[in-house]
């Protein structure tokens, strides 16, 4: 069953990102948090865990704007966090 891309997908195409400036295991974290994102906002009928989904989204956005200046011994974490801290300082993490 094919699903109808988001308008987030439409706007934000993750296969566009170059990845060639950060570690593998950077790339790959990014991704799995992208999708796992992705699917809380879709799956879910919960507000909370939709404006929790768009919000990690926007995170994610962001870093990809930044991805070319991380160096290959990122971690993601560290780097998600930090933009989370930047961007949303009311937010707990």
């Amino acid at each position: 069953m094919d699903r109808k891309p988001t308008d987030f997908e439409r706007s934000f195409d993750i296969n566009s990102i170059s990845f060639e400036n950060v570690s593998k295991d950077f790339e790959k974290k990014f991704r799995e948090k992208y999708y796992n994102s992705l699917k809380m906002m879709s799956d879910s009928k919960d507000r909370l865990d939709n404006a929790s989904g768009a919000n990690s989204l926007g995170i994610l956005e962001r870093m990809a704007q930044r991805i070319s200046d991380y160096n290959s011994g990122s971690d993601f974490e560290y780097s998600y966090h930090q933009l989370l801290k930047e961007y949303e300082p009311f937010t707990e993490t």
